[in-house]
């Protein structure tokens, strides 16, 4: 996920420093997204995936700063994440 979120920022570089930062930013991003999109635990985040896209575009916003507007501009991926992942728990309870 590194490489794909250096590509997603347009980090050619690479230092200690960066990757350090890189790396906190991820595993930020992944505890919040799991929270807010009620994933089972030990979810698997695959590249090119809906929610791998998602997390790439929070760690962005926490990149440059401006997390707080997150939610506001992903309310709606937020939602269809949540509700695909709340069904699957409704079905396997019933199963």
């Amino acid at each position: 996920m590194l490489q794909a979120l250096k590509d997603k920022l347009a980090i050619t570089w690479s230092d200690t420093d960066t990757d350090r930062r890189l790396n906190a930013i991820l595993e930020t991003a992944k505890t919040t997204l799991a929270f807010k999109l009620g994933l089972p635990s030990g979810f698997i985040w695959n590249t090119n995936t809906q929610e791998s896209n998602l997390l790439l575009n929070y760690c962005f916003y926490e990149w440059n700063d401006a997390v707080d507007e997150f939610d506001d501009n992903y309310a709606n991926d937020i939602l269809q994440l949540r509700m695909k992942y709340e069904v699957r728990d409704y079905v396997e309870q019933e199963t």
